[in-house]
């Protein structure tokens, strides 16, 4: 177990297919995702760059030293499957209890940011929601690659605010798609050549797997947390 998760715990969610990692403090990268829920298996793949260049290195062209995935979490991991959270409040649901957890009020006044990845394989994340409690003070970033534009703050249901995210980021990618044929068009101008990332050799590696949209997020603060559309590959 390396030094990053030997503290590392998972808080079920009843069987809604979500859960919570704690102690988490490692990258979150294309291969974690809620069919992993096991510590050992979650530090197993938390080590798979490591492992791509011998597995793989005689098979695809890979970048030594990639860049690691922008760090949206803390040490907590909320990992959700996709399914449609009605846009209503259910104490019972994932979000609700994700949220209560962590005693953050769904009804809190707050201003939303957002980012949208270019590069979603390289970068571990798809869309990014950035939620501030009105009048807390707002931490800088330090990853320059999470361009984030911010709206007015807003009155209403943070749960319903995640609720909507998820239901639009399954219209954009997996309804009109798939997430594997998303993922082909917006590559499509980058030759294979240029595709040296290691999630794109596992993409490959993988052919035979399952490439799925799901979501994940993180209680940074009091005063801030962040809720992200991600891609997982599994190997079937």
């Amino acid at each position: 177990m390396p030094n990053s998760l030997k503290n590392i715990q998972v808080e079920q969610l009843g069987a809604s297919g979500a859960f919570i990692l704690h102690e988490f403090h490692t990258p979150l990268t294309i291969v974690q995702g809620i069919w992993l829920n096991q510590p050992k298996d979650i530090a197993y793949h938390s080590d798979l760059y490591d492992q791509l260049a011998d597995r793989l290195g005689n098979h695809y062209v890979i970048d030594a030293n990639p860049r690691l995935p922008v760090r949206l979490h803390s040490d907590n991991v909320f990992l959700l499957e996709p399914r449609i959270a009605p846009a209503t409040s259910n104490d019972s649901g994932p979000l609700p209890k994700w949220l209560t957890r962590f005693e953050w009020p769904p009804d809190h006044l707050f201003s939303i940011q957002e980012a949208t990845s270019a590069k979603p394989i390289e970068d571990g994340f798809l869309r990014c929601l950035r939620i501030i409690a009105s009048g807390c003070k707002q931490e800088s970033i330090e990853d320059d690659r999470l361009h984030l534009s911010a709206s007015q703050p807003i009155r209403g249901s943070l749960f319903d605010t995640l609720s909507i995210f998820m239901h639009d980021e399954s219209e954009r990618i997996e309804r009109p798609f798939g997430c594997e044929q998303f993922l082909h068009e917006w590559y499509k101008a980058i030759p294979k050549e240029g595709k040296t990332h290691p999630g794109f050799a596992i993409l490959r590696q993988f052919d035979d797997g399952v490439t799925r949209l799901e979501f994940a997020g993180s209680i940074i603060s009091a005063a801030e947390l962040r809720f992200w559309s991600r891609v997982v590959c599994y190997h079937r």
